[in-house]
């Protein structure tokens, strides 16, 4: 019986050989050409999992990479039928693996041969040559399927789209933030050492107005914090007491809330599409960033920082680095094409020493500053 077949070579770079997958319809098998070193490092079970494929119907193979005689022996056992319809994605897999399974596949089985060029939602056909090159990519993966794609699965994925005060109070504060005094800050500052002196997960009002404590020599003690609660017209969720996630919100999370929601409006985003607050895993490793979205098939993550300033010590110098660090290091987790921001509204322009911008540039990282409030 006649049948669907796509052949697909596995590599570092996963999410190609996903969206394929995504976009063919009609496939009664699956065949997987893969190395030894791929097969370790779990690369096509990702590919499996993110597509949600049907182990009865997947067939790997492992080949020497750099062998086209081993390869083309390994292919010469695989048992196709005379009338099956094969496609193979030619995207994945090192040069002399791509090239052994295209010779393969246009001189001993012709197929329909394809790749996917970096940055663009097409697939090309390259064999037979005489029909139509190029086909639109028309499937565009949500955020945690993209995710799955490299074998990273989220923790908590019901709360990614959580938030925790409403878009209209998030603007209103990104107003009054934009324009307050050294008193806003430095409350905002003595509240964020008390909650890290504390641990807790709810806080009374009162304590924090009347605890006689220190934190690496600042008092933390915040007279008036409930007149300047209602003085910013702060919504408790719970009368008298002011929980972890509003701290969290108050000294930097509001920023990252308002962040999402300009970024969702502006790209017309749904929710299976981007994400707040993610904390990912893989393995072992865990990780945390401020908001991740996926558009056309490209991921984006942004780092979101209200203020970059010297803190506790540490130089402006120092704390960029830190992000920049954290961003580059994406490229070994989510793959080759991934767009890194950071977004912050410091005036990094006003630093003459450094510029922040060239700097960004160079690690492939687009720097949005100066975000306040103008009007």
């Amino acid at each position: 019986m006649a049948r669907n077949v796509l052949v697909s070579l596995v590599s570092d770079q996963t999410i190609q050989n996903v969206l394929f997958i995504k976009e063919l319809k009609e496939i009664e098998k699956y065949l997987f050409i893969s190395t030894d070193k791929m097969e370790n490092q779990g690369k096509s079970e990702w590919i499996i999992n993110a597509c949600k494929l049907n182990e009865y119907i997947i067939e790997k193979i492992k080949v020497i990479e750099d062998s086209p005689w081993d390869i083309e022996d390994k292919l010469s056992k695989i048992k196709f039928e005379d009338n099956d319809e094969i496609y193979v994605n030619l995207t994945g897999g090192t040069k002399i693996m791509s090239i052994g399974v295209y010779n393969f596949f246009t001189r001993k089985r012709p197929a329909n041969i394809y790749y996917i060029p970096a940055g663009k939602n097409i697939y090309r056909r390259i064999f037979p040559e005489f029909i139509k090159k190029d086909n639109d990519l028309n499937f565009r993966i949500g955020l945690i399927n993209y995710l799955e794609s490299y074998g990273i699965s989220i923790l908590l994925p019901d709360r990614i789209n959580r938030l925790c005060k409403t878009s209209e109070y998030t603007v209103s504060f990104y107003k009054t933030y934009s324009k307050a005094d050294n008193t806003f800050f430095s409350t905002l500052e003595k509240l964020r050492k008390y909650w890290r002196s504390q641990r807790k997960n709810i806080f009374k009002i009162e304590d924090i107005e009347n605890t006689e404590k220190q934190y690496q020599d600042l008092p933390i003690k915040i007279e008036y914090f409930s007149d300047f609660l209602t003085k910013i017209n702060f919504p408790l969720n719970e009368k008298q007491f002011i929980s972890k996630d509003e701290v969290e919100y108050l000294t930097g999370g509001w920023f990252e809330e308002y962040c999402y929601l300009t970024i969702k409006k502006e790209k017309k985003l749904k929710d299976e599409f981007i994400g707040i607050n993610i904390e990912i895993s893989r393995g072992q490793e865990k990780n945390e960033f401020d908001i991740m979205y996926v558009k056309n098939n490209v991921l984006n993550v942004i780092e979101c920082k209200s203020a970059i300033t010297k803190i506790e010590g540490r130089s402006q110098s120092s704390f960029m680095n830190e992000i920049i660090h954290k961003l580059t290091a994406l490229r070994k987790d989510f793959g080759l094409f991934v767009n890194s921001y950071i977004y912050t509204m410091t005036d990094m322009k006003k630093n003459k020493e450094i510029n922040y911008s060239e700097r960004c540039e160079t690690f492939n990282i687009k720097l949005v500053d100066n975000l306040s409030y103008k009007s």
